[in-house]
């Protein structure tokens, strides 16, 4: 019987010790963790979950994330070896969290692009099959060592994905979609070669190819193939797909329908087929052997207990045809390479529904097409920082012994920068002037200057970039969002970017974008309550913070407290977003 989640679970910050040591236990225990959705678990209890489930009022990077290595190798937690609780998040640690690509690059083999030639990942080709839009499956899906048969016959694209073919199955059977899943093409073995893994299962390492690369045409071309499909490692339901025909395709059909079936839904977390068996014959009075398995059911329950608590969703086709109806299916164009970012956000997601939507706005971004700064725009939007670099100067400022910049430069910045409309007060202390607070800080963010012995100083990239806007605006695209990957503010200012790249012109669509792809990837408060309106805009304040400096953003007339994107706002996300032309990039940068 599966031990793997229910959705909506809250995380706790306990990190405690576990005896599983060798590899496959660990990513067993993994996939059986309470309250994960069966996506990537960090933490070795069912009592810790979603290791980075967990936003602070202070620093993330002081969050229990048990993102450290076994002893004797280096130590990757994000708590620094002098913080009091580091010693306990080490001994709690087991496993390290896949290592980040260094530098922003792109990054195509662990979430969206082609799988590098070589490695766990490699993609083994599948036929080349009838992925065109001119014909249709039929597909008849059916539960092994179901008697008697569950099945399910569905018409369905060529050209859709398997990681969509996974949804429609979902929805065909009834399941809830909150464990692991896997196809295969071995018509034997559902664990064989060729193997098509959900974004998990690449994470890990795991042999094979990611399912949302290849399409159902890839893998069946004739009449007779069969697919095979895994859902949820514990009940271990296995369906065999054959493909029944190839139809002409009909301009009016849907990419997913079901045609007729047989069979009630599987409960989720039932047990498997021998399980469902027991409780539909317990649930039948006319059933052959309805006395024995009333008896069984009964022995595994208690003596009492009414088997039609377990609710038996009876086999209807307007009913899945419904579902079907509502799930994103058919693709957008994916391009091959994607900033290292959006990879590791849609790694983080997983097969979350935010996914194709993300997907989508991708696509409406068009990264693949070239950059265009125009000169003019440039010198306008890069003026603070310009202003403020130039301000430093070569020899640098010394800074309060808080480590504040002394009056003479807030009020200079007040002045020179017209920041008075934002702000009320003196205007000459740092720490009591937000405007120019989140300047210097935002510089230093996006590492346009560093602070050294009490001074603040330019950086060399900084420098070299301050008399000159184009330069400048290249500089802060390519820093951007400004905050620590990983983190809540890192995704959320990813998420914005991507909604804005895309043309997204309301900041509310956006909000509600990043907290649907936060939820997703499984942050909540430390006191393990969901997040609400006012720390989804604290985790977008630091790329906010940014565009509305830049004028990408500025304050709604109608209503002061929000901010809409400008004509600005489109070019230069698109420009933080931008792919280079190496097509094997995999995340290091020349």
């Amino acid at each position: 019987m599966a031990h793997s989640s229910t959705r909506g679970a809250t995380s706790t910050r306990t990190v405690t010790s576990s005896p599983l040591s060798d590899k496959h236990a660990l990513r067993q225990h993994h996939r059986c963790v309470p309250g994960t959705g069966d996506r990537v678990v960090r933490l070795l209890t069912p009592e810790a979950q979603r290791p980075r489930a967990l936003l602070t009022t202070a620093s993330v990077g002081a969050m229990l994330r048990a993102t450290c290595v076994g002893a004797g190798a280096r130590c990757t937690c994000p708590v620094q070896p002098t913080d009091a609780h580091h010693e306990e998040a080490v001994r709690g640690c087991h496993v390290t969290m896949p290592a980040p690509a260094r530098g922003r690059g792109l990054r195509d083999n662990a979430a969206m692009g082609e799988p590098t030639a070589s490695g766990p990942t490699a993609r083994t080709q599948p036929p080349h099959g009838r992925s065109g839009p001119t014909t249709t499956y039929v597909l008849r899906a059916e539960l092994d060592g179901a008697a008697p048969a569950v099945w399910r016959q569905l018409a369905v694209s060529p050209g859709l994905h398997l990681d969509e073919l996974h949804v429609v199955l979902q929805a065909a059977f009834g399941w809830d979609d909150y464990h692991l899943h896997r196809f295969s093409s071995d018509p034997d073995d559902p664990w064989g070669q060729p193997a098509y893994l959900c974004p998990f299962e690449i994470a890990e390492g795991d042999t094979g190819v990611p399912a949302e690369l290849v399409r159902a045409g890839e893998v069946l071309t004739d009449a007779g193939e069969r697919l095979r499909y895994i859902y949820d490692y514990g009940d271990d339901w296995r369906v065999t797909l054959t493909l029944e025909a190839i139809e002409t395709h009909e301009e009016s059909a849907p990419p997913a329908a079901c045609r007729d079936g047989h069979g009630a839904e599987p409960p989720e977390d039932c047990g498997g087929v021998p399980a469902y068996e027991v409780i539909v014959g317990a649930q039948d009075p006319s059933h052959p052997d309805h006395a024995e398995l009333l008896a069984e059911f009964r022995r595994w329950f208690s003596a009492e207990d009414d088997p039609a608590r377990i609710r038996l969703t009876p086999f209807d086709a307007d009913t899945v045809n419904a579902r079907l109806a509502d799930l994103d299916l058919g693709s957008p164009p994916r391009p091959r390479e994607v900033p290292v970012a959006v990879a590791d956000l849609l790694a983080g997601v997983g097969g979350h529904p935010v996914r194709r939507r993300l997907l989508r706005l991708l696509a409406e971004a068009a990264i693949d097409a070239p950059v265009t700064i125009n000169p003019d725009a440039a010198a306008d939007m890069m003026r603070p920082y310009q202003w403020l670099l130039e301000r430093v100067g070569e020899d640098g400022i010394k800074l309060t012994k808080a480590g504040y910049l002394p009056p003479a430069h807030v009020e200079a910045a007040m002045h020179d920068l017209d920041l008075w409309e934002e702000w009320i007060g003196a205007g000459n202390r740092e720490d009591l002037t937000i405007p120019v607070l989140d300047l210097r800080e935002s510089a230093q963010q996006l590492g346009l200057l560093r602070k050294y012995r009490g001074r603040l100083l330019r950086t060399k990239r900084g420098g070299a970039a301050a008399s000159d806007s184009v330069a400048l605006y290249q500089l802060l695209a390519e820093r951007m969002p400004p905050a620590r990957r990983g983190t809540a503010e890192h995704r959320a200012g990813t998420v914005l970017l991507l909604a804005l790249a895309a043309g997204v012109d309301d900041t509310d669509d956006a909000d509600a974008l990043v907290t649907e792809a936060l939820i997703a990837e499984g942050w909540r408060h430390t006191d393990g309550t969901p997040l609400d309106m006012w720390t989804i805009r604290a985790v977008q304040r630091p790329t906010m913070g940014v565009l509305q400096r830049i004028g990408a953003l500025e304050r709604d007339r109608a209503s002061p407290g929000d901010l809409t994107p400008t004509s600005r706002a489109r070019p230069f996300a698109h420009a933080t977003l931008a792919t280079t032309p190496h097509s094997t990039d995999t995340g290091e940068t020349s």
